[in-house]
């Protein structure tokens, strides 16, 4: 802060690099030499001193044109000059008496071999500018402006004395940096030599943290200490604050610490808070200290008052950490702390939190139960570090744990991992990818080192898995550790084929159940044809290998060591027709309509080997790379539920996209979006066909997308039983959206097994600093609400309050928000 408090010391910098100001005075004479100066940009330079060192006959000054008129009263052997300036180098010239005009150009360097300095070039212009040699003063006054690298100043009149080693501001002195930052007073004055001085009825606005300090009398006392006095402080725009920091004294001194006597906070103009005596530190940097409470909520049956007060520790530059202290009535005591850290290839976040959990119960939920009559321990721990070695080679570590199965049952109204959930991990430390509410059904550890090349990965994972959903982990499969290595699709050699390649080996562990090791690599082949000129056939053969030798020592009549082969053969056929229809030729505004059909054949018989244990996934590689593999995966797995792993099916898919573009021109450039998109996907079970009473046709499957305008979208993905004839599932969604802000959505979910329910997102903008949201979700089924709550954000420019009441079937909850611009 302090270092912002005085921006216009800069132009006392300025002035100790120039040149001595020799006297002016008037003289008449029969000889003159007249002449115009410019700047670097060829625009006339008021204020320039065209002088002597050696002869005592007058001086001349440039006026607002540039020109100046130098006379002598007795001829002189030469022209020997000085011609100098603030901005400038000062230029020595020797030239012949006979000449009587000089016109030059001043630029900030100075060319080589000249005499002379070179100095940052300062721009001035004022409406009058002028010299006293007693005094050694120099004024310029008049609409004063001076620009100095991205800086600004502004004055009535600005006085540079010399003698007394000062420069004087006065009449509504302003001073704009390049960063933002602002000073404004009435009148300023800075000692030249040790670049200290005040500024009267003055106001500093620091940019950075929209920052205002006022005060009747600023002061720069020294390199690192500041005062004030009846000084005022806030982050809030004009004359009428809506909160604000009085006091009678401030002393600062930079990177320590600053005292404030008699200060008071008021909201407005009411005071809520008053202390005789007050120590805070004072950074430019972050700093450490409480923060503003992050939580004030009520919970009725879990929590009850519950109040969160962070401590921020700034440890350095590129380290710091934070603890948490938070209060349950109905818990107890929660204590946490995260600690963050940055460097140019490297971040992370570890956070851990400890509670012992002093509420009694005893429940059944979804098959777990609990009976809890003493005190509990209660943790979290989370740790995320991300590691870039170059671009192509990385390492990154997810770790996340928590005490038991119902830790985000209790604590599904707040805790870390809902705190800093971010779904596309795109901010700095907020890498959470999951959302932990009590629907959390499992947490994901996983350590991964990742290497890339173009046409090949390479991955080493180790994966730990803490199901929330099971009693224990007895059952879990954990991967120690899985190698994968995947080539995209690619043209084979010279040849027309193209293939690509996934293989992994696992070493799978859990203390029941089958374990041991995997070695999968599958291999597929493709021949783009294009049979016909809008025609694209694409025919493709794929095997799926699988060697595993098991480790567990179970007797179920399997080998130990065995091994699997599963064949794929089919073929893809698609195409694509469009046509646009002209809809205002004046406007260029078109409609598009695309239509992509595709057939798709898959054939797999019998699998050769043994019977796979209970570790081997169905796809191949846990995560297929080619969109093809895929499509064999959606398709088949309706039919069984481990294609890849059981082979043996016999299909074929047809699919009907349809697709209209609206497209017209605005401000002269051509816009276009997709408006309406409507799929059907349906596949023929062969072997089902040849099966007394089978049925081989598949549910109809629907997708149904509109956005008839920029505010409006409407969707629909349903499944339709062609045997039945009623839909299986459906679900629909409807947003609206506006300019302002104002968003609703209402979507509807059925399923035939037993899930009917309603949701509604409602958020307005009742003005521009009142949002209202509103929340709530129905099972129509058990006709019963299942959450629903209501929430207030109230802003202003400097300070925002939010409000939050939610129930859910176990729970009520009223939370508070509050925060002020800066603080």
């Amino acid at each position: 802060m302090g270092r912002k408090i005085f921006l216009a010391f800069w132009l006392a910098a300025l002035v100790m690099v120039m040149k001595p100001l020799a006297g002016l005075g008037e003289s008449e004479g029969d000889y003159s030499l007249k002449g115009r100066i410019i700047n670097e940009r060829e625009k006339p330079l008021n204020g320039v001193i065209i002088s002597s060192p050696r002869y005592p006959y007058p001086h001349a000054i440039t006026d607002e044109r540039g020109e100046f008129s130098l006379k002598v009263p007795f001829p002189l052997k030469a022209w020997e000059l000085v011609v100098s300036h603030f901005a400038y180098p000062s230029v020595q010239l020797t030239l012949p008496f006979t000449q009587q005009e000089l016109n030059m150009q001043l630029k900030p360097e100075l060319p080589e071999g000249e005499k002379g300095g070179s100095r940052t070039p300062v721009e001035i212009e004022a409406d009058r500018f002028f010299y006293e040699q007693e005094g050694d003063f120099y004024r310029a006054s008049g609409q004063v402006v001076i620009n100095f690298k991205g800086d600004r100043m502004t004055a009535e009149e600005v006085v540079l004395s010399r003698a007394e080693d000062k420069l004087i501001a006065s009449g509504h002195v302003v001073v704009k940096a390049a960063d933002g930052d602002v000073l404004e007073g009435d009148r300023m004055e800075v000692k030249i030599s040790t670049k200290t001085g005040n500024v009267e009825r003055g106001q500093i606005f620091i940019y950075n943290t929209h920052f205002y300090l006022r005060g009747n009398r600023l002061e720069k006392r020294s390199e690192v200490t500041y005062y004030g006095d009846r000084v005022e402080a806030t982050t809030c725009d004009g004359d009428s604050p809506d909160w604000w920091v009085t006091g009678k004294n401030l002393a600062v001194t930079m990177e320590g610490y600053g005292t404030l006597k008699h200060g008071c906070f008021y909201a407005k103009n009411v005071p809520l808070l008053y202390s005789p005596y007050l120590i805070f530190p004072v950074k430019t940097k972050r700093q450490t200290g409480f923060l503003l409470p992050h939580r004030l909520a009520y919970s009725k049956d879990r929590l009850g008052m519950d109040l969160g007060i962070p401590f921020f520790w700034a440890i350095s530059e590129d380290k710091d950490a934070t603890f948490y202290q938070r209060f349950m009535s109905e818990r107890g005591f929660q204590e946490g702390v995260e600690f963050r850290h940055i460097a140019e290839k490297s971040q992370g976040t570890v956070y851990a939190e400890f509670l012992q959990d002093r509420k009694k119960i005893s429940e059944e939920v979804s098959g777990l139960s609990r009976n809890w009559q003493d005190g509990r321990n209660r943790w979290a721990l989370y740790i995320n570090q991300e590691n870039y070695f170059r671009e192509d080679f990385y390492l990154r570590v997810d770790l996340a744990r928590v005490s038991d199965r119902f830790y985000f049952k209790d604590f599904t109204s707040y805790n870390y991992f809902l705190a800093n959930f971010k779904e596309d991990r795109a901010g700095t430390f907020q890498k959470v990818d999951f959302y932990g509410n009590e629907s959390l059904p499992y947490l994901d550890s996983i350590l991964r080192l990742h290497k890339k090349w173009e046409k090949y990965n390479l991955t080493l994972l180790m994966k730990n898995t803490q199901d929330l959903s099971a009693p224990s982990d007895t059952n879990t499969l954990q991967k120690y550790p899985e190698i994968g290595l995947m080539g995209i699709k690619q043209p084979l050699g010279r040849t027309p084929l193209w293939f690509d390649v996934s293989g992994t080996y696992d070493q799978y562990y859990r203390e029941a159940g089958h374990k041991g090791h995997l070695f999968d690599i599958t291999p597929a082949l493709y021949l783009p044809l294009y049979p016909w000129r809008y025609v694209r056939f694409s025919p493709l053969v794929a095997l799926r290998i699988i060697t595993w030798s098991r480790t567990d020592n179970l007797n179920d009549g399997e080998r130990q060591t065995d091994h699997r082969e599963v064949y794929i053969t089919g073929a893809s056929l698609n195409t694509e027709l469009n046509r646009t229809f002209s809809w205002n030729e004046k406007k260029g505004q078109e409609l598009k309509h695309t239509i992509y059909p595709e057939i798709l054949y898959l054939y797999s018989p019998a699998p050769t080997g043994g019977n796979v244990p209970t570790f081997v996934p169905a796809t191949s590689p846990s995560n297929p790379v080619s969109s093809t593999f895929n499509q064999i995966y959606l398709y088949a797995s309706s039919v069984n539920t481990n294609p890849t792993l059981t082979g043996n099916f016999h299909l074929v898919s047809y699919s009907l996209t349809n697709l209209l573009t609206w497209k017209e021109v605005q401000s002269g450039k051509m816009t276009q979006h997709d408006f309406l998109r409507l799929k059907l996907a349906q596949y023929y079970d062969v072997r089902e066909a040849r099966r007394d009473g089978g049925k081989p046709f598949s549910d109809l499957f629907a997708e149904l997308d509109i956005y008839p305008y920029h505010f409006i979208s409407l969707s629909a993905r349903n499944r339709y039983d062609v045997y039945e004839t009623h839909w299986r599932e459906e679900k629909y969604s409807a947003t609206l959206r506006d300019k302002r802000g104002d968003t609703g959505t209402l979507a509807y979910r059925y399923t035939n097994d037993g899930v009917k329910e309603v949701n509604l997102n409602f958020k307005a903008v009742v003005e521009k600093s009142l949002d209202l949201r509103l929340y709530f979700r129905r099972d129509l089924i058990n006709d019963r609400d299942i959450e629903k709550g209501v929430g207030i954000d109230y802003r202003r420019q400097c300070w925002s309050v939010g409000f939050d009441y939610g129930e859910s079937m176990n729970d009520r909850v009223f939370s508070i928000r509050f925060s002020l611009l800066g603080l």
